[in-house]
This record gives structure tokens, C-alpha cells and sequence, in this order.
């Protein structure tokens, strides 16, 4: 059996990174999973990355590219 080195473990981060390790999916009136849905759809019909996705209600200024980024 093979036994694994303690210097290998995972480390435990810090609690100022695990507070924004939940991606921000923009929001808006619709609920989070249709907009991620919406979100995936624009990457697979080729939309420009570098434009903001149109979500109904949304105030989000994120561009395509960082939005797939966080996902």
C-alpha cells in the first residue's frame, strides 16, 4: 500500500478565499440556473465573448468571457 506523504495533503485555505469561492452567476428576474442555462447556450452558438449577455432584468456588467470564466 502505498502511503502518502503529509507535505502532499491537501492544505485547508483561508477563510477569506472559501467566502468567494461560490461562482456569481449574474442574476435578474429569472432564476440563477436559467441564466447559467442561457449563459451556456450563448458560449455554444458562438456569441461574441467580449460583450455583455443580455439577461432579463440583469444590472450585471460581466462580459461573456468572465462569466464562463467563473462557471
Amino acid at each position: 500500500m502505498y502511503t502518502v506523504p503529509v507535505s502532499e495533503y491537501p492544505k485547508s485555505k483561508e477563510w477569506s478565499n472559501k467566502v468567494h469561492s461560490t461562482p456569481n452567476i449574474p442574476g435578474g428576474k429569472n432564476v440563477i440556473v436559467y441564466n447559467l442555462r442561457e449563459l451556456l447556450l450563448a458560449v455554444q452558438n458562438d456569441a461574441p465573448s467580449d460583450q455583455v449577455p443580455q439577461l432579463e432584468e440583469s444590472n450585471s456588467k460581466s462580459t461573456l468571457n468572465h462569466c464562463v470564466f467563473i462557471i
